[in-house]
């Protein structure tokens, strides 16, 4: 492992560091997999050391000990997930309010985000069409003719009736699709 010294400053994720926390930031990275790999009780410190090139006061001088190392390798992968899941929000912005009012509710489950409304597939397909100004046919299919891999029920819907009972209330479907498809065409998916 290539470690800068003194003074010396690298680039990680766009901020300047020191050189204790660069090694620290390597150990990071270089034992994440392994503990992803095999685990808390699979991954043993010859194992870390070795990916590492560190010796066992090298890497405790960073963590005290390797539960500390674990928990710094959890917050860290909690961390990649919120900073994720916010550039997704970002992008979607109709989600936004319904998944924050979630958190704030302290919401516990599955719960579908999903906007009011149902409609079948073919329902779902013919208005996107039309809201897309194409005049492509769709043809009507039940879920036995669908032939699909995994066996589905003959009637699924997404619901937003779990964000319903939070008093979290969302859009109807067919409103959300103008915003949506100028998205997609502003990206260039949409013609």
């Amino acid at each position: 492992m290539q470690l800068a010294t003194g003074w010396s400053q690298s680039c990680f994720r766009g901020n300047y560091m020191r050189k204790g926390e660069h090694t620290r930031q390597e150990i990071i990275r270089k034992a994440a997999p392994i503990f992803n790999q095999r685990g808390y009780d699979g991954a043993a410190l010859s194992d870390l050391m070795r990916a590492t090139g560190l010796e066992k006061g090298g890497i405790y001088r960073h963590f005290s000990s390797k539960e500390a190392l674990a928990a710094e390798l959890y917050l860290d992968g909690l961390r990649a997930y919120q900073e994720g899941l916010l550039r997704v929000l970002d992008r979607h912005a109709e989600a936004e309010p319904a998944i924050r009012a979630l958190v704030r509710a302290d919401a516990r489950g599955f719960v579908s985000v999903t906007n009011s409304g149902t409609c079948s597939w073919f329902e779902f397909a013919q208005e996107i069409l039309r809201q897309a100004g194409k005049n492509n046919s769709v043809k009507p299919i039940d879920t036995v003719q669908a032939a699909r891999a995994a066996k589905r029920p003959a009637y699924s819907v997404l619901s937003p009736a779990a964000l319903h009972a939070l008093g979290i209330t969302v859009r109807h479907w067919r409103e959300a699709l103008p915003p949506y498809l100028a998205e997609l065409r502003k990206m260039g998916k949409l013609t």
